[in-house]
Parts: C-alpha cells; sequence; structure tokens
C-alpha cells in the first residue's frame, strides 16, 4: 500500500486529501480547499496538462471545506466515480461548496476588474454551482455504524466516517 499527502502537509493545514494505492485500486480520501495565503490560490487550480490519473474512489472524513472544497474539479476533470459519506456529510458539504463557488466567483470578478485595469489576463472561476450539482449523482450515502467496501480490496470501517 502506497499513502501519497497531496494537502494538509508540509506545514499547511487546509486542502486535505491524500491518495491511498494498492495493486487493485486508487481511493482518494478527502479533496479539500486550500483556504488563507494568497500563494494557496494556484493550489486549488487543476494542472494544465498532465496530472494524476483518476482515482477509483472518494471517501469524504466530514464536510468541511478544507476536506470538500476541491470535489468540483474532479467532475471538471471527467472524474464519475463514486464519492462515499455519510447522508450529513454530503447535506452540509454540498451546502458549503455551492457557497464557495459563489464567494470565490464575486472574488474572481473584484480580481478581473484590476487585472484588465492593469492588462493582465482575466482568472475564470474554479467551479460553479452547476459544476457542485454534477457531484450529486456520484454520492454514495454511508451508514455510520458499517463498514463498506470503496474500491476492490480497500475497506473504509465503520468508525471511519464520523458524524458531522
Amino acid at each position: 500500500m502506497k499513502i501519497t499527502l497531496l494537502g494538509a502537509a508540509g506545514g499547511e493545514v487546509t486542502g486535505s486529501a491524500y491518495l491511498v494505492q494498492t495493486k487493485s485500486a486508487k481511493v482518494l480520501v478527502d479533496c479539500g480547499y486550500f483556504q488563507g495565503a494568497k500563494k494557496l490560490e494556484n493550489y486549488n487550480r487543476l494542472p494544465r496538462k498532465g496530472g494524476a490519473s483518476k482515482p477509483d474512489a472518494v471517501v469524504l472524513t466530514h464536510a468541511h471545506l478544507d476536506h470538500t472544497g476541491r470535489l468540483p474539479l474532479l467532475t471538471k476533470a471527467e472524474y464519475t466515480g463514486p464519492i462515499y459519506a455519510t447522508a450529513a456529510t454530503f447535506e452540509l458539504a454540498d451546502l458549503i461548496m455551492r457557497d464557495c463557488a459563489y464567494l470565490h466567483k464575486m472574488d474572481c470578478e473584484r480580481q478581473n476588474r484590476r487585472r484588465v485595469e492593469r492588462g493582465q489576463p482575466t482568472l475564470d472561476v474554479l467551479f460553479t454551482e452547476k459544476d457542485v450539482a454534477r457531484l450529486r449523482p456520484l454520492y454514495r450515502r454511508v451508514q455510520y455504524d458499517k463498514p463498506v467496501e470503496v474500491a476492490p480490496a480497500i475497506a473504509v470501517p465503520a468508525a471511519f466516517t464520523l458524524p458531522v
């Protein structure tokens, strides 16, 4: 088994994400949004070329933005696999991601007005409410007290998915 830290590591506490790989599957645990310092803005953007191959499944530990906020970027990158979490996590995460999409759109509009004045290229929004909506068919609700196999030979124990 190989575990690769993709966020909330190296001194950062936001953008929680790590990839669990076995010979038979890859599971992304959390897909969090980087928050805070301006240098983190680019961490939330998708790589322009290449990038890691898509996971077989995604597991969410809880709904906070720094654990769920980059999920819409997965569907923008054509991810169509399952996303596992509790019903409460999905309900709250959906609200948080829609709010993030709106706030990011407003922030981009403000930044783009300044960029146009300076002759700089404009920024694209990371994701929209439509991108958040594209996640919903992928949701697979799990119960608090039952382990579930999320990919071949990778199971999430019941204690892993805690109430929000």
